[in-house]
């Protein structure tokens, strides 16, 4: 009987370790979100009226977005513009002002140490 409880204990322990020494690794412009994914923030921006003039229908239209920037976000003829993201990372958010990607941590895992 005292053999199965510390047989127990030990896989208790083991699988306690393995879950809490995984090293997360984010790459280089992107930081680790603590949900074990990474997060690259990204620039995004509402572009200006076409007019200066309400009556014409040019002014509740957006100029152009600037270079390297991707429209997104489009309604109408108005959308907001923002930055791509990197390889591998998926665009999660295109609000001006919290634009963000993320992609899957890539893990580590460190046993015994």
């Amino acid at each position: 009987m005292l053999f199965i409880l510390l047989m127990f204990m030990l896989c208790v322990y083991c699988l306690w370790f393995s879950i809490v020494n995984i090293k997360g690794q984010c790459p280089d412009g992107s930081k680790n979100s603590g949900f074990r994914t990474c997060i690259q923030g990204t620039s995004a921006y509402v572009p200006s009226n076409a007019s200066k003039n309400p009556l014409k229908k040019s002014f509740y239209c957006s100029k152009s977005c600037k270079k390297g920037y991707n429209e997104k976000l489009k309604v109408g003829c108005a959308h907001t513009c923002v930055k791509p993201c990197r390889e591998g990372f998926n665009r999660r958010s295109n609000a001006a002002g919290s634009a963000f990607c993320d992609k899957k941590m890539k893990t580590k895992w460190l046993p015994f140490m």
